[in-house]
């Protein structure tokens, strides 16, 4: 197995480097593994965050177009429909959320970002809800998750569904899955489905971007 991957400040900027880490991914398929373009990659991204006086004067820094994680949310809530209302309140109670669906994983990375931004917001409260994204975890990162006391992560490990110890809520695709303490939460009700109406009605009225799509894995 092979693998190629970059180290971030933060999980909001990672979607900036999936051009390159693509193209790595082809790359160390297709020919031996080499440093030299990760080296490159570093020594780009340094000087595009500290350029000298003179690098700013004499190039100039392509536009790169790129997809950015803000873009699926739409699509997140059109695939649970009603349900996001559901989920939004389980990240306000900062659950232990875990997505589960078979690979490729990159639709259910997306849904780990988008539950966490369900819990963003900018009005004050005498509490803090924010949850720890872990994204991909497999059964070697069972010990970790049993200690943490919220998170959202996926896994395309069908085995996680028996832990009930390590998690709140298990969301099999479109099937959310709560645990008894949850139940009642989890629950779609007559309110939800109505909100949905008046959210779906306003996503028809203004669309996405060009080429969105409804994300059916």
């Amino acid at each position: 197995m092979k693998a190629v991957g970059v180290i971030s400040r933060g999980y909001e900027t990672l979607h900036l480097h999936i051009p390159f880490l693509v193209e790595q991914c082809r790359t160390v398929l297709q020919d031996s593994f080499s440093y030299d373009a990760l080296e490159g990659y570093l020594r780009t991204q340094r000087q595009l965050r500290n350029p000298s006086h003179d690098d700013l004067l004499t190039s100039e820094v392509p536009d790169l177009e790129v997809t950015t994680p803000l873009g699926h949310f739409s699509q997140f809530v059109k695939f649970y429909r009603a349900s996001v209302f559901a989920l939004w309140r389980l990240v306000l109670l900062q659950t232990r959320m875990l997505f589960y669906s078979p690979p490729p994983l990159e639709v259910s990375c997306y849904r780990v970002y988008s539950a966490c931004l369900l819990g963003s917001h900018h009005i004050p409260t005498a509490f803090t809800v924010h949850q720890e994204p872990l994204f991909f975890v497999e059964v070697n990162d069972i010990d970790l998750m049993s200690t943490m006391p919220k998170f959202v992560a996926c896994t395309s490990e069908k085995i996680f569904e028996t832990k009930k110890t390590i998690y709140d809520v298990f969301i099999d695709r479109q099937a959310i899955q709560p645990s008894q303490k949850y139940g009642l939460v989890a629950r779609v009700h007559s309110g939800d489905r109505v909100k949905w109406a008046e959210l779906e009605a306003s996503l028809a009225a203004n669309p996405g971007e060009k080429g969105e799509s409804i994300a059916k894995a």
